[in-house]
């Protein structure tokens, strides 16, 4: 059996050298524990709450641009109604255009 010593000179003998040596230990039921079933089934699970956390922020971000689109488009047509300064200083009489 192979193992390396970590940073705080603790000895780590890697999963797979182990269950070459000794054979997964039997439940009170019969049955062998199965290390790599149970590590699977549990990232496994891990992956698929990821995906769906993936998912609802997929959508948020759909609603937020959604959003966005409808502001930017409110504010532009905002814009476009307001009078224009060159249409505004044209209606005023020369002698204020001079004096500012």
């Amino acid at each position: 059996m192979t193992g390396s010593k970590d940073a705080l000179g603790q000895w780590q003998v890697h999963e797979a050298e182990l269950l070459r040596v000794y054979q997964p230990a039997a439940n009170a039921a019969g049955e062998r524990s199965d290390v790599r079933h149970d590590a699977a089934a549990a990232l496994q699970a891990e992956v698929n709450g990821l995906k769906q956390i993936a998912e609802l922020l997929r959508r948020e971000l759909d609603d937020v641009r959604k959003d966005r689109d409808h502001w930017r488009d409110a504010a532009t047509a905002s814009l476009r109604a307001l009078p224009s300064a060159a249409a505004t200083s044209a209606r005023r009489p020369w002698w204020k255009r001079l004096a500012g």
